[in-house]
């Protein structure tokens, strides 16, 4: 049987004045009007802390070309490794706080 690949997003979050990513394995559709997703994480991560204390987040469908930096997000805890500079990054600012994203090109 050949190997199953799942998609992945990357969440997005600014904590304490720097942007902080994780990989999310678990996220589906919930409706199309209005659109919502919903998605899943099983531990406490320093991305959820960006969005509790901002109440921003980014959700982000990388390209297989940003593989190895999602597998790097994904892997390494933002609480022991400053994950600020592995995405190229574009701050908006018309939610009233920065959100950062990543270019999923």
């Amino acid at each position: 049987m050949p190997s199953l690949t799942l998609p992945v997003c990357i969440l997005g979050s600014n904590y304490e004045g720097k942007a902080n990513f994780c990989t999310v394995a678990w996220f589906t559709m919930i409706d199309d009007e209005p659109p919502t997703i919903g998605l899943l994480l099983g531990k406490k991560r320093r991305t959820v802390d960006g969005i509790r204390q901002n109440r921003t987040f980014s959700v982000n469908l990388p390209s297989t070309k940003l593989a190895a930096k999602t597998d790097f997000v994904g892997l390494y805890s933002g609480y022991k490794e400053d994950k600020s500079e592995v995405f190229r990054l574009y701050p908006t600012a018309n939610w009233g706080t920065h959100l950062w994203s990543t270019i999923a090109r």
